[in-house]
């Protein structure tokens, strides 16, 4: 693994927490988590061992597909970010926890 990748990972795997946190704050989120939750245990406590063990794989295929979306996703977001701002020459910081849109010279946009 090249440095740039490993730097990326150890960036990638702290922000999983923050992410994680945002998640669960989103109620949509949370209903649909515990609902994915309560399913999964019906269905557990109605399967043989042998369904039980496909569903326990399914579940960590499911965690490995979803960690790799994530990971595809952020960088393409980072991607298309660096593009738009180079193209349109704006993004946005927060400071202070105000929004702040800047041009490519950092001086402020008022919208």
């Amino acid at each position: 693994m090249n440095s740039n990748n490993k730097k990326f990972n150890e960036m990638f795997n702290n922000y999983d927490e923050v992410v994680y946190q945002r998640l669960m704050q989103n109620s949509r989120y949370v209903s649909l988590h515990n609902k994915h939750m309560e399913l999964s245990e019906k269905l557990r406590s109605i399967s043989s061992e042998e369904g039980k063990a496909i569903l326990f794989e399914l579940d960590e295929i499911e965690g490995e597909l979803l960690s790799i979306d994530s990971k595809v996703t952020y960088k393409q977001g980072m991607h298309d970010g660096m593009e738009l701002h180079s193209t349109v020459g704006i993004f946005s910081v927060k400071v202070n926890g105000i929004e702040v849109y800047t041009n490519n010279e950092g001086e402020e946009i008022n919208e």
